[in-house]
């Protein structure tokens, strides 16, 4: 499959009827939950590789689908494969590593007394926040762009000259 292609399609993804339904008060998992307002699942978008978010959506031409999905700047549909999110898990995964070692240490460095005297008491060390996704979230029924049609005699000419 042709990775252009595939971006450009899913990118032209289209919410086509907004909820403000609370992602965090659905049942369910990072993937998919279940919406007791409109009696979907919600997919988020931002879990799934490009292929499986791609495949979603264009399965919905047999029906309903509600996703979830968060939307660059620049238009483009954020997914698990995309280099910016997984820079972003990396990172967050190295900062948990961390703040793991980092308790440890204290919690070895507590043990550790002075004949004699009490044990000193480490501080809690809190994991750093994961950074939240960039750009706008956005979550509804998905509607897929139309096919393209070329149309025969007519040439595109960049900047629409």
């Amino acid at each position: 499959m042709n990775q252009n292609r595939s971006a450009s399609f899913l990118d032209g993804v289209e919410i086509a009827s907004p909820c403000s339904a609370d992602w965090n008060s659905m049942a369910g998992d990072d993937r998919r939950r279940f919406c007791a307002q409109c009696k979907l699942h919600v997919h988020d978008l931002s879990r799934m590789t490009r292929d499986e978010a791609e495949e979603l959506v264009r399965g919905a031409a047999n029906g309903r689908v509600c996703v979830r999905l968060y939307r660059r700047a620049d238009g483009t549909v954020l997914t698990r494969d995309c280099p910016v999110g997984l820079r972003r898990r990396v990172r967050a995964a190295f900062a948990r590593a961390i703040a793991a070692c980092v308790f440890v240490w204290g919690l070895v460095s507590c043990t550790r007394s002075a004949p004699g005297g009490p044990a000193p008491t480490a501080p809690a060390v809190q994991p750093p926040d994961p950074r939240p996704l960039q750009g706008e979230v956005e979550m509804g029924d998905a509607v897929a762009p139309p096919p393209e049609k070329p149309e025969l005699g007519k040439l595109a000419r960049p900047g629409g000259g």
